[in-house]
């Protein structure tokens, strides 16, 4: 109904959205977050709230290749250190130890699984 009220066709910052709407800063970031992949390292981005930061990351990783890059996306990051490492664990297909060095240990070696024999570079994305 809101969308007919205001001539919209779809749905402004949907999950699923098959486009953003570029003022020039979305090229730029996709520029940065190239450069990232290439020069593996920490990203980061800020911004107001509701200005689309997820929306806008959601759009770059959707066209990265899966053969070559794996999206971990941890959402809600309000909590400790071992919860991070626990939410890393499952997004790379681990089951979590319990305790830290252990959970650490398992995922140093997943990822230098994936990148050393797979080719595929982890993405973890913390929202």
């Amino acid at each position: 109904m809101y969308r007919q009220h205001f001539g919209l066709r779809c749905a402004p910052l949907d999950k699923e959205a098959a486009s953003l709407w570029d003022d020039g800063a979305l090229a730029h970031l996709k520029e940065r977050f190239d450069w990232l992949l290439q020069s593996p390292g920490i990203g980061l981005l800020t911004g107001e709230p509701g200005v689309g930061k997820t929306a806008a990351l959601r759009h770059i990783t959707r066209s990265l290749n899966p053969h070559r890059h794996q999206i971990i996306y941890t959402a809600e990051s309000d909590f400790g250190r071992i919860d991070l490492y626990r939410a890393l664990a499952r997004g790379l297909g681990l089951e979590p130890s319990y305790r830290r060095a252990d959970l650490w240990r398992d995922i140093k070696q997943r990822i230098s699984e994936l990148v050393q024999n797979r080719q595929l570079q982890p993405v973890w994305i913390i929202d």
